[in-house]
């Protein structure tokens, strides 16, 4: 089973992207973040990238009070937000990635991450015999998914 795609490099893009739509705080940030990627990068991810793209005058930030806890309010400022237009066609790309990892977690994915999960722990167990059935299954599984793939490539031209 493929990895999900590594956002981690595009993630000063997806924080730009989440504050082109206004103002957040850093764990408002955090929250819309889990919305396109399925989970929180959380706070170890999320700031040190405010701060780079601060330092390079693509954000600013304003302290304030909320609920009684000191919080910074980060905003686009025009450079990021030219930085951003600039790279629309990049950050596309990644957003529809991330929506078909969505789907796919819609489809199943879960469901093959345990079965893939117990197959770790007994695979140092397995016999030579069922190690072949678990290599003749996976590939079952990707040729069934690479004809997919090319069935739908064909329509779409």
């Amino acid at each position: 089973m493929a990895s999900p795609p590594d956002y981690r490099g595009k993630l000063r893009l997806l924080i730009m992207h989440v504050l082109e739509k206004g103002p957040k705080h850093g764990y408002a940030i955090m929250k819309e973040l889990e919305k396109l990627i399925g989970h929180s990068p959380g706070a170890g991810a999320v700031y040190p990238q405010l701060r780079y793209l601060w330092s390079k005058g693509y954000v600013v930030f304003k302290e304030g009070v909320r609920e009684g806890k000191k919080v910074k309010e980060y905003a686009l400022t025009r450079k990021g937000i030219e930085y951003l237009d600039s790279r629309a066609e990049e950050l596309q790309h990644v957003l529809k990635l991330l929506e078909g990892l969505r789907e796919l977690k819609d489809l199943g994915q879960k469901r093959i991450w345990e079965s893939f999960k117990e197959l770790l722990e007994i695979m140092p167990y397995l016999p030579d015999e069922g190690k072949a059935q678990v290599r003749e299954a996976i590939d079952s599984f990707v040729s069934e998914i690479n004809r997919i793939i090319l069935e739908y490539r064909r329509r779409k031209r």
